[in-house]
């Protein structure tokens, strides 16, 4: 688990950071933190997302967008985040660029494009959504020999992007 975990999984994170070395340790966490855990029972999880481009085709024209190919949880260490089994999918974004015979026909413009590529990561960011507004999941573990029962506050950390035009 994460630092300020190690000792007390209820545990707030440390009042004052000299070194920033995890999720745990940075403004956003923290003052996350202060806002959602306001319950003695309450552990932050933080949700990492990774939006990249994959080609489906030997030519590049058709592709997707996974972005929960790499969403995992700031609760795991740097170590566990960076193994593949750490990574789940939530969804996956078609190439809307791709002009298909219909969208030829009608001309889809780019601001459409956009606002459609904006729907699809709204549905599929629906789930962490209702998480937050559900105050939570309740979430139980042993730890150092005791049994925790535990409510854990969801929220979008960071979205990674290895995308066009970055």
């Amino acid at each position: 688990m994460i630092n300020s975990l190690l000792d007390n999984p209820f545990g707030p994170p440390t009042p004052t950071v000299e070194t920033i070395r995890d999720v745990d340790t940075g403004h956003v966490y923290r003052s996350t933190y202060r806002e959602l855990c306001t319950q003695p029972n309450n552990v932050l999880c933080p949700l990492i997302m990774y939006l990249d481009r994959i080609c489906i085709d030997q030519h590049g024209r058709c592709s997707l967008e996974p972005p929960g190919y790499a969403a995992t949880l700031g609760i795991w260490n740097r170590s566990t985040r960076k193994k593949a089994e750490a990574w789940r999918p939530l969804g996956c974004i078609p190439n809307l660029y791709l002009l298909s015979k219909n969208e030829n026909k009608f001309r889809i413009n780019s601001v459409t494009k956009l606002r459609m590529y904006h729907e699809i990561l709204d549905a599929i960011i629906e789930s962490v959504v209702r998480l937050q507004s559900k105050g939570g999941v309740p979430f139980y573990f042993d730890y150092k020999g005791k049994h925790y029962d535990v409510n854990l506050k969801v929220f979008l950390m960071v979205i990674i992007g290895y995308t066009e035009g970055h």
